[in-house]
Parts: structure tokens; sequence; C-alpha cells
């Protein structure tokens, strides 16, 4: 299905760079010296073989013009960290909130599978306010830090604005649920365990 195996490994490190991040093609295109259409291709490739799942943008908002670009996941951290070149984890740097954002994204999607339910998609407006997931009437903010703030919940509550999402939870690092007006700020491990006991989604236990 490849053919041209050296442009596929320079399509592989690519996608590992850029995972968990919006897909520009044409500049993709020109960082790998493949052309778009095969990128697309390639990328169908990775779908259909498992290695890759597209989290696709929400464009259904009213207030906020959104983006329509979907984000390409690697099926595992690891993997993409191996493709990148890239060694060690520390608490704190950006790299630490890219693995978190994806263990996170693989519980949500992994849920979803199982349960036979639409994947999760993303909303970013043309204006910058982003969530990094959406999904059976929640908005999901995932931040890997251990005191969150305003500037953390801001694109969920653009979002708020848009009435769609029944929950807007913001999964983090800190040790305590609370709540900052509507917005629901989760202990990650206190998301896991109310998403696979069924507290989340209605009707899946």
């Amino acid at each position: 299905m490849v053919r041209n195996v050296g442009a596929f490994s320079r399509f592989l490190r690519a996608a590992a760079l850029s995972h968990g991040r919006m897909i520009n093609f044409a500049g993709f295109a020109s960082d790998t010296q493949v052309p778009a259409s095969t990128a697309r291709a390639y990328y169908d490739i990775l779908k259909d073989t498992f290695i890759a799942r597209e989290v696709p943008a929400m464009t259904q908002t009213r207030k906020r013009k959104a983006v329509s670009t979907s984000k390409y996941y690697l099926f595992d951290i690891g993997l993409a960290r191996h493709l990148q070149g890239r060694r060690g984890l520390a608490p704190g740097t950006p790299e630490y909130g890219e693995a978190f954002e994806s263990f996170i994204h693989q519980e949500i999607a992994a849920y979803c599978s199982y349960h036979q339910l639409d994947p999760p998609g993303y909303w970013r407006s043309k204006s910058g306010f982003e969530v990094d997931f959406v999904f059976q009437g929640l908005a999901v903010e995932v931040k890997a830090k251990a005191h969150v703030g305003a500037r953390d919940w801001r694109g969920l509550a653009a979002f708020d604005e848009e009435g769609i999402a029944e929950r807007r939870l913001l999964v983090c690092l800190e040790p305590v649920r609370r709540l900052v007006g509507s917005i629901e700020i989760m202990p990650w491990d206190a998301f896991l365990d109310a998403l696979w006991q069924g507290r989340l989604v209605n009707g899946h236990h």
C-alpha cells in the first residue's frame, strides 16, 4: 500500500511530530517532500491499520466560526515519542502535557469504541479558543497542571456560550474535585473512574 518506503518513513516522523495537532497538509507536504494527496493517503493507511486515530473538528457552533481541520493521534504516546527521537518525560514540560493529553484521549477513544459511540471530536474557534475533546454532550479540556486557573478554562467558557455541551470538564492533576461556575475541575483519576463507571455518559454502564 505504501510503495515508496523512503517517503513513508519521512511521513511517519512528521506524523509523530504532529501528534495531537491540527494538520495543515500543504505545510506538511513541504516539510516531508511528500505530496499532500499522498500524505492524506498515508494517514488513511494509519487509520485503517489502527496506528492513528482521527479527531475531527466540530464546526456546528453558532457564535464563533470554527476551524474544520482534523487532528490525528498515534495509538500510543510511546510510539510517537520513539518516532520523534525523544527520550525522558519531565513533569512541567510541554512534552509531558502532550503525553498527558494523549493518555486521556486514548481512554476516551477506547470508551467510545467499546460502547460503539461516535469517536470524540474537538473544537477550535478561528480566534483561538479551543476544547481538546467533545463527545456525548461532554466538553473536556486537559491540562497537566497541579493548579489550574482562569486561562486554563477559557476555551471551555467560550464553548459554554455555544450551548452545545451539557457538561464542561477540566481534567488535570489537581487532587480535589471542585466547581468554578459551570466548569467542573476534575482530578484525572476521578475523571477516568466516572467515565468507565458510566457516570459521565448517560445510558452506558
